[in-house]
């Protein structure tokens, strides 16, 4: 056994750690791994409005953009959103579901479907 090259295998792992640390501090702090309480105040915020939407306005397609959605905090930081209240319209278009329907087709738009509604 060769002494000579125990040490540069060793070296190459321990710089290959200390890069991987690195990057994952790295994606902390740029916000990549941040995205989890994005997805789960988007989740809640359309399990809420489909609720609504079933409830209050009987699954009416024209209604998606009425159903208001109030939430503690908002879904992205980059919101210009005051309030934090949401319409399921912008819900669903964050998910990208088409909320709207042509007038006369008659049919559940895909927002509405993935709430639930069956006509």
């Amino acid at each position: 056994m060769k002494k000579g090259l125990s040490m540069p295998l060793e070296l190459i792992v321990v710089i290959a750690v200390a890069v991987l640390v690195l990057v994952v501090v790295a994606a902390m702090f740029s916000g990549a791994l941040g995205s989890g309480d994005r997805t789960l105040k988007l989740a809640k915020a359309f399990d809420d409005g489909c609720g609504k939407l079933r409830s209050v306005y009987n699954c009416d397609n024209d209604k998606i953009n009425k159903v208001a959605i109030n939430l503690d905090s908002k879904i992205d930081p980059s919101d210009n959103n005051i309030d934090n209240i949401y319409h399921l319209s912008e819900i669903c278009a964050k998910k990208s579901l088409a909320w709207r329907t042509a007038a006369t087709t008659g049919t559940l738009s895909e927002c509405a479907l993935a709430c639930g509604c069956i006509r």
